[in-house]
């Protein structure tokens, strides 16, 4: 489709960390202004070349108790590292889908 080819990572890829390591990461995520739990956090490694990759994360989260009649969902996600306090904040927009019974 887009002609773009993904090369092997090397086994002496050097790693970037530019977030804290699981144990210290503190996350919180709404969903919708409501808060939700996180069920699960897995750190992995996002690769930005065959040989540098820096660490990153998947959330899980439950799902929202109460719905909103807006026609997107909107997902912020806050980190903290708790060893030196550095703190950040993501939005996303997602469109609901429109399904028919």
């Amino acid at each position: 489709m887009s002609n773009i080819e993904q090369g092997a990572a090397r086994n002496d890829a050097r790693a970037v960390r530019l977030a804290p390591t699981l144990d210290r990461l503190k996350a919180t995520v709404w969903i919708d202004g409501e808060e939700v739990s996180i069920l699960m956090k897995q750190e992995i490694k996002e690769y930005f070349s065959a040989d540098e990759w820096g660490n990153a994360y998947l959330l899980t989260t439950d799902r929202p108790k109460r719905s909103t009649a807006l026609p997107y969902h909107v997902f912020k996600v806050e980190l903290e590292d708790l060893d030196n306090g550095d703190r950040g904040e993501g939005l996303y927009y997602m469109e609901k889908e429109k399904y028919v019974n």
